[in-house]
């Protein structure tokens, strides 16, 4: 594999990923909250991008933190590092499939009570600017047992890879995790109803996690290959 594949893959393993029933949720109910009061499309817009901006500031201080702290230690102990991350995300991977075929039933991903009443209050009580980059921060804690993991996953594939990384690497790769909330508000401001998102939504999130959870194996999988030489890669 080259540098070009790479990224192709993690371009798409984000992509995947970022089509998560949750963010989603977080994400139409931003929307529905702004527009139930009266609001225009430009506010959308705004809060819109508001959100994808507080967002993108979270993945990248994960993103380049993981990175730091990889780059901080041994070769040796990143190696066992990357090995447990893999070990994790094929875990986590696993429940993502079971909710494929029994949603909801025994462990699933799901935030924290704490973080649904805060999210509640911001998506149904303010409609700001600073509310919603704020909104958008919370969203990567309401998913880090899925998107936060895939950032940290991602991140010790580019590093057993020997890539070479920035803040811009990790801007790009936060955008990729957000085609579905993107998508989302671009159909709402185009006079698709909010209702018809959250159907869309709930008719679909079994297979959002099916691929999520396909997303993480494949690049844990991709860490273990190599790491144990199996996979050649020219960067």
């Amino acid at each position: 594999m080259n540098t070009l594949d790479i990224l192709l893959f993690i371009g798409v393993v984000a992509a995947i990923s970022g089509v998560s029933p949750t963010l989603i949720s977080i994400f139409t109910s931003l929307m529905a909250g702004t527009l139930g009061k009266g609001r225009t499309n430009t506010r959308l817009w705004l809060n819109g991008i508001a959100f994808f901006a507080g967002f993108i500031s979270i993945v990248i201080i994960i993103g380049v933190s993981f990175w730091l702290l990889l780059d901080s230690v041994s070769n040796q102990t990143a190696q066992y590092i990357a090995v447990a991350v893999s070990a994790v995300a094929i875990g986590a991977a696993i429940i993502e499939i079971k909710d494929y075929f029994w949603y909801g039933r025994g462990v699933s991903h799901k935030p924290h009570k704490r973080l649904h009443s805060l999210i509640h209050t911001r998506t149904s009580k303010r409609f700001g600017i600073s509310s919603s980059f704020l909104l958008g921060s919370i969203a990567v804690a309401a998913t880090a047992s899925n998107i936060g993991l895939v950032i940290i996953t991602v991140t010790s594939l580019l590093f057993v890879c020997g890539a070479t990384v920035g803040i811009s690497w990790f801007l790009l790769f936060g955008m990729c995790l957000l085609v579905g909330a993107f998508a989302t508000l671009i159909a709402v401001t185009n006079n698709i109803k909010v209702s018809a998102v959250i159907v869309w939504k709930e008719e679909s999130k079994a297979v959002m996690r099916l691929g999520s959870g396909l997303a993480l194996i494949a690049t844990a999988w991709l860490i273990l290959l190599v790491l144990s030489h199996t996979l050649a890669v020219s960067l």
